[in-house]
């Protein structure tokens, strides 16, 4: 998804996808059943794969989380916003559970900030 802020601060969605609509049914639906999997198991599974399919044929897929760009993005510009699943994290997660154990934070580490950290720490 693309989103655009204007000076004034309002936000706008650019583009989302070029997908038909059967694609975003179908897309919709996994990521509503992935959802609901993970806050009720099976059953919830399957309320999240209808709701997600309905949600994505309406239009509304992005839902509050494209507004909540409002607050990272500066005005007069623009921003990618993309979802990423890293499949192979599952077992660890898994085990982390299994462990008693929680997340305590999800963040990116971007090359800018691996570069700021060298020169802070005399590394480069």
């Amino acid at each position: 998804m693309v989103v655009a802020k204007s000076q004034d601060g309002d936000l706008a969605q650019v583009q989302t996808s070029d997908l038909t609509v059967g694609q975003a049914a179908e897309l919709g639906a996994i990521a509503g059943a992935l959802v609901g999997f993970g806050a009720a198991g099976e059953e919830g599974a399957q309320v999240g794969a209808e709701l997600g399919a309905e949600t994505a044929v309406e239009g509304g897929m992005l839902g509050e989380a494209v507004w909540s760009v409002a607050d990272v993005v500066p005005p007069g510009s623009m921003a990618a916003v993309a979802l990423v699943e890293h499949r192979w994290a599952i077992p660890l997660r898994d085990a982390v559970r299994r462990a008693g154990g929680v997340a305590l934070a999800d963040a990116w580490i971007h090359p800018e900030d691996l570069v700021l950290y060298g020169v802070a720490t005399n590394l480069v």
